[in-house]
This record gives structure tokens, C-alpha cells and sequence, in this order.
């Protein structure tokens, strides 16, 4: 296999993934652009992009030089296709069957919160994460039709970790590919990285 080839992935290549987010501050949320289930979080240290990768919010001023823009996470989770839920002990505080600004509403809720597990419990590529203040965040998988051709290349969740990107697929093998910062392309079926196309849904740890 070539040097930076994407590659197949299987569970075992995943979990170990998976695990290195526990302990990792969450300090932003966003909902995109991308379709009704969209939404991104951003874990881990704050790695400054280059200005060159940054587009500028549309809606919003500038918070200086530490605006969320120029940054990325050391680990990026982008949910796309996927049902999902945001849970308490009390119950379900959001989820994709509300999604909008209800469910943008409680998001941020994570934002300020560590990971303390994470894990993908069953043998489809559920994700749960938990968090110090007592909130679960459940990816939970599509079950489509394989002949449904407006799904066939459709995606769960990507998780960015470093400098690899894991997608998991719905009706595809999962695949790690190697990722570098490249001049952002955006749009409605893109993931967004931020607010950066004025959606209002963005929320960002005031913590350094």
C-alpha cells in the first residue's frame, strides 16, 4: 500500500480511535450547513490553521485572534447522516427527530465538558460519548436500503484524529484516509468546520 493511501477499516482499526478521546475537553459545537442531521464538535488541544484554510463568518465579528475560525480540534467528530441523540439522566434533551434551533439549543450544553468514555458498543457503528457533566452523545446508525441510490454514498459520522480521517460509511466499507489542511470548498453538502457560512448555531468554550 502506498505512503498516504486511504485504506479499509475495520472495528479493530476504529476502537483504539475511539478510546484516545477520553479526556479530551470539548470546546466547541456547531450545527452545518450539510443536511437536517448535521452537526460538528471539536475535542482535544486547539491547533491554530493557517490563515490561508480560514473562511471568515458572514454574520458574526471577529473575536480577535482566538476566534474558533482559526482553529481546528485535535480530534474533530462531523455527524451527518446519522440519527442521534443528546441524553441526561432525565432524559433526552435533543435529538434528530428535533432537529433546529431546539436541538442547536442544548448542543452547546457539551461545550465546557471532558470526554470520560467513549465506546462503540454494538456491532454497528454506533457511537456513544460521555461527559463530565453527565451527558451522553448517541450516534446511532441508518438502516437504509442498499438500493436506494440517493444513500449510496451516504456517511454516518468522521472523526478527525491527528492526521487521519475515519468515515464511516453506510453502505460502504469504512475507510481511513490520510488528511492535511486544504483551501476549504463549502457547500450545502459539505461539512462546515465552523460558523464560517454564518450558521448561528455555533458555540465555543470561553476556557483557553
Amino acid at each position: 500500500m502506498a505512503e498516504g493511501a486511504s485504506r479499509i477499516a475495520t472495528r479493530e482499526d476504529i476502537e483504539p480511535w475511539i478510546a484516545r478521546l477520553i479526556d479530551m475537553p470539548c470546546w466547541f459545537s456547531c450545527g452545518t450547513v450539510l443536511d437536517d442531521f448535521g452537526f460538528s464538535i471539536k475535542l482535544g488541544k486547539k491547533i491554530r490553521r493557517p490563515d490561508w484554510s480560514v473562511i471568515l463568518p458572514r454574520t458574526r465579528e471577529l473575536q480577535g485572534p482566538d476566534d474558533p475560525v482559526f482553529f481546528r480540534g485535535e480530534a474533530q467528530l462531523y455527524v451527518r447522516s446519522a440519527f442521534w441523540r443528546l441524553e441526561s439522566d432525565e432524559g433526552v434533551l435533543a435529538s434528530s427527530a428535533n432537529m433546529g434551533s431546539r436541538a442547536y439549543d442544548e448542543l452547546p450544553k457539551l461545550v465546557g465538558s471532558t470526554v470520560i468514555d467513549a465506546q462503540m458498543p454494538n456491532p454497528d457503528p454506533d457511537l456513544i460519548l460521555r461527559f463530565s457533566n453527565g451527558l451522553s452523545l448517541r450516534i446511532l446508525v441508518c438502516r437504509l436500503d442498499p438500493c436506494d441510490s440517493e444513500w449510496e454514498d451516504a456517511m454516518h459520522w468522521s472523526l478527525l484524529l491527528g492526521n487521519e480521517h475515519v468515515h464511516i460509511y453506510i453502505n460502504q466499507p469504512w475507510e481511513i484516509e490520510p488528511w492535511k489542511e486544504t483551501r476549504p470548498y463549502c457547500n450545502r453538502h459539505m461539512p462546515m468546520d465552523d460558523d464560517a457560512e454564518g450558521d448561528s448555531a455555533a458555540h465555543e468554550s470561553t476556557d483557553s
